[in-house]
């Protein structure tokens, strides 16, 4: 087929023989159609999805960053509390090594001698008891710590005085004064 020529100054596409224009298929179409539209929604959607997910887990794992600082700094400070107070315990357990071992040395003096030496704490139980009362009273030192002292001793003590009245004689001696009982 020949083509025709175009008059001068028009435009458009090239004529056919019979004055039609040619057309040509395009090289890329778009249709929007349902099926594509709905593939557009499924990829924006998606797109969103992941954007918003994204941020989310941005967003977390700041939250998480700055919680472990704190909690890092909180256990930073419970450790130099635990330090300090683990020097002062280290020092206070020296300093009772050393008051034992001088307690220790001075009952070993007191062993040494043949006097009767024994010592009670407030609730009169016997703590120490040395050579010289093991040799008066006839009980060993195993026997006598940790039994009360009045017990172990079978202490007979003197009945309580009697109150006087009023005039009584505490009066004639002044008001601290005591009668000394022998």
């Amino acid at each position: 087929m020949a083509r025709r020529a175009r008059p001068r100054g028009t435009r458009g596409p090239p004529l056919h023989g019979g004055g039609r224009p040619v057309h040509h298929p395009p090289l890329y179409s778009v249709s929007f159609d349902f099926d594509f539209a709905l593939r557009i929604a499924v990829f924006a959607l998606s797109a969103f999805l992941v954007g918003w997910l994204s941020e989310w887990r941005r967003r977390t794992e700041e939250t998480l960053r700055l919680a472990r600082d704190e909690l890092e700094l909180r256990v930073q400070a419970r450790m130099a509390d635990l330090t300090r107070s683990n020097e002062r315990l280290a020092a206070e357990i020296a300093a009772r090594a050393r008051v034992e071992e001088t307690l220790r040395e001075q009952a070993e003096l007191l062993d040494l001698t043949h006097d009767t030496i024994f010592v009670r704490d407030e609730q009169d139980v016997i703590i120490y008891w040395n050579r010289g009362a093991e040799e008066m009273y006839g009980w060993t030192q195993a026997e006598a710590v940790g039994a009360v002292a009045h017990r172990r001793l079978q202490t007979v003590f003197p009945p309580a005085p009697r109150r006087h009245g009023r005039a009584g004689p505490h009066r004639a001696l002044g008001r601290r004064a005591r009668p000394h009982l022998a």
